[in-house]
């Protein structure tokens, strides 16, 4: 049984074998400090003598001290009270005295400690304190000392800073739905905080102020800074509040969102040293002039949510501008690294927009799992683009390197400009992507899925080093749609508006292609478009364009691979000026689907040594299209042709068609090539050159297969002809014996009868 104390006379208590009884022989469990001594519990009169005396008697009994409800102590002298209850009741140390709490036997639930003027209360022992019980918090901290202590900041409790502040590392800030008002200063956290999706601090009232989590590395939510999430009202202010009290400490911490929630900003979001975990939460930014969405810096990232933008420019024509997550910028040249977008849904309402922007010299970036969704806006799904701190000419061009992109998915994207692109690639090096789908692209104006170039300036104002790079290590790894309007791969290497509009290599590798045009509407362009540029090598399995694939004008070395089926006209085609070795090795059949154009499953125009080889040519069942499985046209110079299969032909055509009758030079070598039984084999050029040895003289001597010698051409001596059927009785073939045009020659290697 427990008895208050103060319902008896003084003479009326005696101690008892160690306990305190009354005159029924009650025990009595707790003792107030004016049960001897006389405390009168004013605030004013000093109440040390009687704590003392209470005190003593408690902690030898292990009974606590309680608080008279109502009544404030004044203590004039320091004292430590070993075991407290607090009933309502106050404690007011005098200027400078401290009163040592070594611990509560039930936890205070409301303020009972005056600091008012100048005193404090030290606790002693870890555990938790409630704010309730002080007025400020300077007087929590001040009790909990250099002990391990939680703080709890229940709901109702409002602590406004008077000064900066620290918290220190030793005690845990557990915000229940308290909130500290900073009131102009600077609150900083050494410690960390315990709080869910409710308000914490208030930095926008009463003078401003901020937030420093120096010590908290863990996870914070805007909603601790007055952020709703309900798209309705302006989050702007308590997303720069945590992301400013998020940087202070350096690097490190997660912002989580509330799942489900969309917070709404009109202004950008500059974003260093910390990771914003969406958690299936979306960001809107609603806009009205030219701003950018999350703008990634060094060290940080985003993830697992949806990040959208609506609004309009304020007239700059900056293609960060309305962007829902930039990385790099583009008007400064200034470009950041190690940073990471992922599992994110990214769209924009601006005409010809991109989703997410990497700039300048941003490097070790990794951008994955990145949804579009669909769009009749959207213009570039992903863009990684050089900068020239917004002149022309710039006086330095930066670029971007070591860039991943991973599973680039899109929906219906119908923006048709040339300028779009699931991904686009623009003077940057060290680009890996792989995985990149669109459910449906394009318009026949010329966008392509995946567009690489040189851009505009190429890499005339860039520095040595990065120079030395130029357009190096790309590869590129799964590009599929099955309903393009447009182009699948666009390969560029001139800098159209660099002195002297240079051509630059891209030795970029391009696989896993898989592209289906759109047919009879397909652009003119071909499905994989390559043009100035060399050593490229591009894989794909593209049907349903104009041209399966075009090789254009200024190429050199590429190689391309794959198959090129079912689309209008030629599934290959190689044509333009100033182009050398490039090298085809395709599956094409069913092209010249558009059932007028003579067809080939590989077309070589105007070019120079391209070779043909290991093509397989035409379906291997039904009613073929193409007229020619390959076709060299007599403006190519030294076509190579070999180890070819032809399966069939439109009715009426050649499996091999090579130039005219008299075009030499058309040929390199034509040599190892089989058709199937019933097509006709070979027409064009005949005798057909089979090999061509370079003498020591400087001379070139051709073997060449036919039926007579050459009628036209230049020969040295010791070319010949070896006769496709050589009769008994006649002769092996003819050998040239004099040099000249066509020169001398006489038939050799009898054949007996």
């Amino acid at each position: 049984m427990t008895i208050n104390v103060n319902t008896f006379e003084k003479g009326m208590i005696r101690l008892d074998r160690g306990q305190y009884i009354d005159k029924g022989n009650n025990v009595i469990s707790v003792l107030h400090p004016d049960y001897r001594g006389g405390a009168v519990g004013d605030g004013v009169y000093d109440d040390y003598e009687a704590f003392r005396l209470a005190e003593d008697d408690a902690s030898a009994l292990g009974i606590p001290l309680e608080l008279a409800a109502g009544r404030t102590h004044y203590i004039g002298s320091d004292i430590t009270i070993s075991l407290l209850r607090v009933n309502s009741g106050k404690i007011k140390p005098g200027p400078g005295v401290t009163v040592t709490v070594n611990g509560h036997d039930i936890t205070p639930d409301g303020q009972w400690v005056d600091g008012s003027v100048g005193g404090t209360v030290s606790f002693l022992w870890g555990g938790v304190v409630n704010a309730k019980e002080y007025s400020t918090l300077d007087l929590a901290l001040a009790a909990i000392g250099a002990t391990d202590a939680v703080l709890l900041m229940p709901p109702g409790v409002t602590y406004t800073l008077t000064a900066n502040t620290t918290i220190p590392a030793n005690v845990t800030l557990d915000m229940q739905g308290g909130v500290i008002v900073t009131n102009g200063f600077v609150l900083t956290l050494n410690s960390r905080i315990a709080a869910g999706y409710w308000q914490a601090f208030d930095t926008s009232g009463g003078g401003g102020g901020s937030v420093a989590f120096s010590g908290h590395t863990g996870i914070a939510h805007a909603e601790w800074f007055g952020a709703l999430g309900n798209d309705t009202a302006d989050d702007t202010v308590a997303w720069k509040a945590v992301l400013a009290a998020m940087n202070a400490g350096g690097p490190g911490g997660t912002v989580l969102c509330r799942p489900g929630a969309t917070y709404q900003v009109t202004t950008d979001l500059p974003v260093t040293g910390v990771q914003i975990d969406l958690n299936k939460a979306s960001l809107h930014f609603a806009f009205n002039g030219d701003y950018e969405g999350v703008r990634l810096r060094n060290n940080s990232s985003m993830c697992n949510g949806t990040v959208y933008v609506t609004g309009v420019t304020g007239g700059g024509s900056s293609g960060q501008f309305l962007v829902p997550v930039v990385i790099g910028d583009f008007l400064t040249n200034t470009g950041y690294s190690n940073i990471r977008a992922s599992r994110l849904t990214v769209n924009t309402v601006r005409p010809s927009g991109v989703g997410v922007f990497v700039t300048a010299d941003s490097h070790d970036v990794e951008i994955e799992g990145i949804t579009l969704p669909s769009s009749t806006t959207l213009a570039i799904g992903c863009l990684i683009h050089w900068s020239g701190a917004g002149i022309t000419p710039p006086t330095l061009t930066t670029h971007p390197y070591n860039i991943t992109v991973r599973h680039l998915t899109a929906g219906v994207m119908t923006r048709d400009a040339n300028d779009c692109a699931l991904l686009f690639i623009s003077a940057a090096h060290s680009i890996h992507a792989e995985h990149l789908y669109a459910e449906q692209f394009g318009g026949p104006t010329g966008p392509s899925l995946l567009h690489i170039t040189a851009g505009d300036l190429g890499y005339e104002y860039a520095s040595a080093d990065q120079k030395a790079l130029a357009m190096q290590d790309i590869v590129i790894s799964g590009v599929v749609c099955p309903d393009s309007r447009g182009r699948a791969i666009m390969v560029d290497g001139r800098a159209d508006n660099a002195t002297g509009m240079p051509e630059y290599p891209i030795p970029a590798i391009i696989t896993g292609v898989k592209v289906s045009g759109a047919g009879a509407s397909a652009p003119l362009e071909g499905g994989v478009r390559v043009m100035y540029t060399a050593d490229t090598y591009i894989e794909a399995e593209v049907s349903g364009f104009d041209h399966g694939a075009t090789v254009e004008q200024g190429c050199k070395r590429i190689k391309l691979r794959g198959s090129y089926t079912g689309n209008q006209r030629h599934g290959v085609l190689v044509s333009g000026a100033n182009m050398e070795d490039c090298d085809i090795s395709v599956e094409a059949r069913g092209n010249g689907a558009d059932g007028t154009t003579n067809a080939a499953g590989v077309f070589v125009n105007t070019s120079v040594r391209t070779r043909v080889h290991g093509c397989v040519l035409g379906a291997l069942t039904g009613t073929e299209t193409q007229v020619w499985g390959v076709r060299v046209d007599s403006s190519a110079t030294r076509a190579i042709v070999e180890r070819n299969h032809c399966r069939s032909l439109k009715t009426g055509g050649n499996a091999y068609s090579l130039a005219s009758s008299t075009d030499y030079e058309s040929i390199e070598r034509f040599r190892d090539n089989t058709d199937e039984a019933g097509e006709t084999y070979r027409g064009g050029v005949t005798p057909v050159p089979v090999e061509r040895r370079k003498l020591a003289a400087g001379t070139e001597l051709v073997v060449m297969m036919g039926t007579a010698a050459p009628a036209d051409g230049t020969w040295a001596i010791g070319s010949r002809v070896e006769y496709e059927v050589p009769t008994a009785g006649g002769s092996i073939g003819t050998v040239c014996t004099t040099a000249g045009t066509p020169g001398t020659w006489k038939t050799y290697g009898a054949i007996t009868a």
